[in-house]
Order: C-alpha cells, then sequence, then structure tokens
C-alpha cells in the first residue's frame, strides 16, 4: 500500500487549475509497511473508510493531524525527488514527486481496514491496484491538497 498526498499550489483556485501550470502540483509519497502499533496519527482516517462506499468517492476527514509532520514518514531526512506525472487521467506532466525512502507504519488492524474498504468498494483482487482519496480539511504551507491511498 502507498499513501500520496496531493497539494496544489494555492496561487490557483483549484486543482484543476493547478493542473496546467508546471508549479501547479506536488506529490508526497511514502509505503506503507505494516508494524505491530497502531499509529493514533492516522486512526482518524483510518476510522473515514467505512464512510467510503462508493469508487472516486471523496469522504472529509473530521480530525486530520494537524501537522504533516505528524503523518510522514519518520526520518524525513531520506527521500528522492523528480519532476513527473500525474498517476491517473490526464496524466499530466506537471507534478513535482518528493517520494520518502522511509514507509510510513501502520497496524495490521488498520491495513487491514483500508484492504475491506478497498476490496468492498472496488471488488478488486490482489492483482488490481485501487485508490481512495480523502480531503484535508486545512491548508499548508501555500498548499491545499488531499491523501490518496493505493493498493
Amino acid at each position: 500500500m502507498e499513501l500520496h498526498m496531493v497539494f496544489f499550489n494555492k496561487d490557483y483556485d483549484t486543482s484543476d487549475q493547478a493542473q496546467v501550470y508546471k508549479d501547479g502540483l506536488v506529490v508526497l509519497a511514502a509505503f506503507v509497511e505494516v508494524s505491530d502499533k497502531t499509529s493514533s496519527q492516522f486512526q482518524s482516517i483510518v476510522s473515514a473508510l467505512p464512510n467510503v462506499t462508493m469508487p472516486n468517492e471523496h469522504v472529509t476527514v473530521a480530525h486530520v493531524p494537524g501537522n504533516l509532520n505528524d503523518i510522514l514518514p519518520k526520518k524525513k531526512n531520506l527521500y528522492f525527488t523528480y519532476k513527473g506525472s500525474l498517476t491517473t487521467p490526464p496524466c499530466s506532466e506537471v507534478v513535482t514527486w518528493i517520494d520518502f525512502k522511509n514507509p510510513i507504519l501502520l497496524s495490521h488492524a488498520q491495513v487491514r481496514e483500508a484492504w475491506k474498504m478497498f476490496h468492498s468498494v472496488f471488488n478488486v483482487i490482489n492483482t488490481y491496484s485501487a485508490m481512495m482519496c480523502m480531503i484535508l480539511e486545512h491548508s499548508c504551507l501555500n498548499l491545499w491538497g488531499h491523501v490518496c491511498l493505493l493498493i
């Protein structure tokens, strides 16, 4: 499972408008690794998963951590960055990707909740990829965005 946090530059009114500019989007990406410990930082996101009932549905998370550092990998100094594109249509080449080397740790139960939602909503099997997005209801720096879990 992988987490994408997609942000658009607030110099543009919407994410759709930002998609036509080279400085329009930034994606922070990290893989998820199963851990023995529950991530309290992600519990509000995991708790919102049952509210997703249709593909491409957006769900507002009630209590998103106030600081992005709380949901990023603990070691943020190891990453690579490159110019790339969106992973979904229209696949615009307007994304600055920041990929963290270290994973985000979630418990078995938290990962299981994500899988349950993906399988019930998307009817996917292990060989297919699915995505679920949630809107972040606060700004960070000069960006607005959403969180996507990919399986």
